[in-house]
């Protein structure tokens, strides 16, 4: 318990009396006839109560704070300068933090950490934050080109000064010559024209097809479905592999056919193997693909055994990529010569069947089943009535 003085003032009055006429005097009346006051009165002690509170609070209840005088829940103060913990020191604002601050980095990021504990931005669903930067998610493909986009906004190459990238491939710059032609190769891989159904195209010429030479006389564009569009004899239907181009050597002397190419209006189909000797009346036949097999074990009428005289092969390319809405088929010797070119109707070449001159070797182009005496959708290496030539 605590005890105050308190100090009490008596203040000591003086006062004179005077005497009215005809009266005894009296005796004066002075402050030093005044009684003292005690002192036990003057130090008389008062109770005051202390605060009933206690200290509620601590300095881990400031955090990041270090004053020296934080409020302690009661009516004192916390010392608080020591409680920062390293490496944070007790700042001037009474604040814990280092004395150097982070500055973030983004000046060559797009993405990821700035080095602060933030971000330099986010990468949408399309692709993923490398090393700062957004990498798209897609996967490029250049298999087979060495030019152009590979898909993912990349490239797979670009060509040289002279040559220009088509479909991804480098093709040398050409410049096309058809002087004096109508018909056939234009030097650049396109053409000079197309001969009508009757004609062939024989150096630059549409001409009526003579006896004597070499002919395309048959071409399967579109096989029938199933296993009546199998027309190798391998047993398996594709409308690929079954597709074929029967060429008739219909001359009095042999043709040599080392390096000549049976192309289509894309590209080069087949080149023909060194040694390649078609006697007279000799029968070449190309097939898309797949395994021809006519020894006479095969279902269909026209999986006879043929004549070790038949010249028979498939695609050097893999396939003969003929267009069932028309296409154009041209025989190219070694040397450039250009043997035939024929560009065949495309209303005769969709419909489930082969395209053959009527009459056989001379004629203009028919649907297989629209020839006298013709035997099934189409007949490889015979003539349409199932006969030799």
């Amino acid at each position: 318990m605590r005890f105050v003085t308190i100090g009490i003032m008596l203040i000591t009055v003086s006062c004179t009396t005077s005497d009215s006429p005809g009266s005894t005097p009296s005796a004066d009346v002075r402050s030093s006839d005044t009684l003292a006051p005690s002192s036990d009165l003057l130090r008389t002690p008062i109770d005051i109560p202390e605060p009933s509170c206690a200290p509620s609070k601590t300095c881990a209840d400031y955090p990041n704070q270090c004053g020296s005088a934080l409020y302690d829940g009661c009516v004192g103060t916390l010392d608080c300068r020591g409680a920062c913990l390293p490496p944070n020191v007790c700042l001037p604002d009474e604040t814990c933090g280092t004395t150097s601050q982070c500055v973030p980095d983004c000046a060559i990021a797009e993405c990821g950490s700035d080095g602060c504990g933030g971000t330099c931005g986010l990468c949408g669903d399309a692709a993923t934050c490398i090393d700062g930067q957004c990498t798209s998610n897609c996967i490029a493909n250049c298999d087979g080109k060495n030019c152009g986009t590979d898909g993912c906004d990349g490239s797979c190459g670009t060509c040289a000064a002279g040559s220009t990238c088509i479909d991804g491939l480098c093709i040398e710059d050409c410049s096309a010559d058809c002087i004096g032609k109508v018909c056939g190769d234009d030097g650049c891989g396109g053409t000079c024209g197309e001969c009508d159904a009757d004609t062939i195209c024989i150096s630059g010429t549409c001409e009526i097809p003579p006896s004597g030479l070499v002919v395309a006389n048959e071409i399967l564009f579109d096989p029938p479905d199933d296993a009546a569009g199998d027309a190798n004899c391998d047993g398996v239907r594709d409308a690929s592999d079954d597709e074929f181009v029967e060429i008739v050597n219909d001359a009095l002397t042999s043709v040599d056919l080392s390096g000549a190419t049976l192309s289509d209006s894309v590209s080069i189909r087949h080149t023909f193997a060194d040694g390649t000797i078609v006697g007279p009346k000799g029968i070449i036949v190309i097939f898309g693909g797949g395994t021809p097999t006519f020894d006479g074990t095969g279902p269909g009428t026209w999986c006879t055994a043929i004549p070790s005289s038949v010249y028979m092969d498939v695609a050097s390319s893999g396939s003969l990529g003929l267009n069932n809405g028309g296409d154009t088929v041209t025989l190219t010797l070694a040397d450039g010569t250009e043997i035939f070119s024929v560009l065949v109707d495309p209303l005769l070449t969709n419909l489930d069947q082969s395209v053959a001159r009527s009459p056989e070797l001379t004629g203009a182009w028919a649907v297989h089943g629209d020839i006298a005496d013709s035997i099934g959708n189409f007949s490889p290496a015979t003539r349409a009535n199932g006969l030799s030539f």
